[in-house]
C-alpha cells in the first residue's frame, strides 16, 4: 500500500472496497492541482490517505 493525497484525483478515479477501504482505479492520473494563496508559497498537502493501488 501507499499513501497518496486523494485531493489530486477526481472522485471517479476511486472505487470503494468494503466499508472502510478505497482503491485507486488502474490508470488513474492526478488532475487536480490546487495553488498556494501566495505565489511565493508552496502548496503543502496534508490530506494523505492509505490507498490500495492495483498495478
Amino acid at each position: 500500500t501507499s499513501r497518496i493525497c486523494n485531493l489530486h484525483f477526481s472522485s471517479d478515479c476511486f472505487e470503494q472496497i468494503g466499508l472502510c477501504s478505497t482503491r485507486l482505479k488502474p490508470n488513474s492520473v492526478p488532475s487536480i492541482f490546487p495553488r498556494a494563496q501566495n505565489q511565493n508559497q508552496r502548496y503543502v498537502c496534508n490530506n494523505l490517505h492509505r490507498i490500495y493501488c492495483m498495478l
